[in-house]
């Protein structure tokens, strides 16, 4: 069966478009269970794996790293716990591990986490991307978390930039590039129930597949030709 990703902007709706599309759909919605397996196949703590989730490693980040490796360059200050120790790319491959192991359920609708760049070297995958313009999201996240509009947009800006980084860190691709996914929706042109009408109709009718790897290509063997000449 097809495996759906969505990819969303903060603020854009696309976590709940894709509860619902998953629900229409019969499939079952995946994101924050990533976290969660993560933790627990590296043995973390849930806050320390989504400080990597969709990050790219920032100042704050090499900071950690430096105090992890020489902690007692800082007098007085305790050693950090062994789970803010792991290397991010720890987690950034066990996340992906996960995330296979989720496509692989054929009943997956995966939100988030580079789901469809962790699943680029396979078939039956649908990638959707949900956005919308800055202000409007900046208005919805405020409405949400009873901010201002200004921090509010600062916020999305930031999740923007982090989720670019993060990537282009991990995956060497650009995240809004429309050449990865099959459908690009905009939540301010379109309701919330309208693109979930889309999403499924999409997934109903497109022939994606059932997940599965990509063929391997064939490979020439020359050596006998060569040698004959």
């Amino acid at each position: 069966m097809t495996v759906i990703t969505i990819s969303h902007e903060l603020g854009s709706g696309g976590r709940a478009i894709g509860a619902a599309v998953a629900q229409e759909l019969g499939l079952t919605y995946i994101d924050r269970q990533i976290v969660q397996q993560v933790a627990q196949r590296l043995n973390m703590r849930e806050e320390v794996v989504a400080l990597h989730d969709e990050h790219a490693e920032g100042p704050v980040g090499q900071i950690l790293h430096a105090l992890a490796e020489a902690p007692m360059l800082f007098l007085g200050a305790p050693p950090l716990e062994p789970d803010l120790r792991v290397h991010e790319a720890t987690c950034h491959q066990a996340t992906r591990t996960a995330i296979i192991a989720a496509a692989r359920s054929n009943l997956a609708l995966i939100a988030g986490h580079g789901a469809n760049f962790a699943l680029a070297d396979y078939l039956g995958v649908m990638n959707v991307f949900v956005y919308a313009p800055v202000e409007r999201r900046a208005i919805r996240v405020a409405a949400r978390e009873g901010i201002s509009f200004e921090e509010a947009r600062h916020e999305v800006a930031r999740s923007d930039q982090s989720r670019v980084g993060y990537i282009q860190h991990r995956y060497h691709q650009r995240w809004q590039d429309p050449t990865h996914y099959h459908l690009m929706l905009n939540t301010a042109a379109l309701s919330e129930d309208h693109c979930t009408e889309i999403i499924a109709a999409a997934w109903r009718r497109g022939s994606f597949g059932p997940f599965r790897p990509q063929p391997q290509p064939t490979r020439l063997h020359y050596g006998p030709v060569l040698r004959q000449l």
